[in-house]
């Protein structure tokens, strides 16, 4: 059986929610990468081109917790459980919103200096 990453954050989320796991930092921590598999192809949907791993573990918290949140439950549920670092509301609902909190602010302002010097 095959599984997309969301499909096992998912699974994951349910697990975490009625099974209530000893140590499920632990279980996290051993399966991220196959929880956040299609995660760096999502935020390229997204305009976040080239995400850090950080990054992707991060927007995958951000949907475990969000999974959480359909079960009536939440990642601060569960004590040693990493925390979102990131803003990914937004993000997550507008793409174009995203493209705007994306851009290149170094970049911008060496181009904003070229043009008013």
């Amino acid at each position: 059986m095959i599984c997309t990453g969301d499909a096992l954050c998912r699974l994951f989320a349910m697990i975490m929610r009625h099974c209530k796991p000893s140590v499920p930092e632990s279980l996290l921590d051993e399966f991220k990468a196959h929880l956040c598999n299609d995660i760096r192809h999502h935020l390229h949907a997204l305009n976040i081109h080239n995400p850090s791993d950080a990054d992707v573990y991060d927007y995958g918290l951000f949907l475990l917790n969000k999974h959480l949140g359909d079960l009536s439950g939440c990642l601060t549920n569960f004590v040693n459980m990493p925390c979102i670092r990131n803003n990914w509301d937004n993000i997550d609902k507008n793409p174009f919103v995203s493209k705007q909190l994306t851009y290149d602010r170094p970049n911008e302002l060496n181009l904003a200096n070229e043009l008013y010097s």
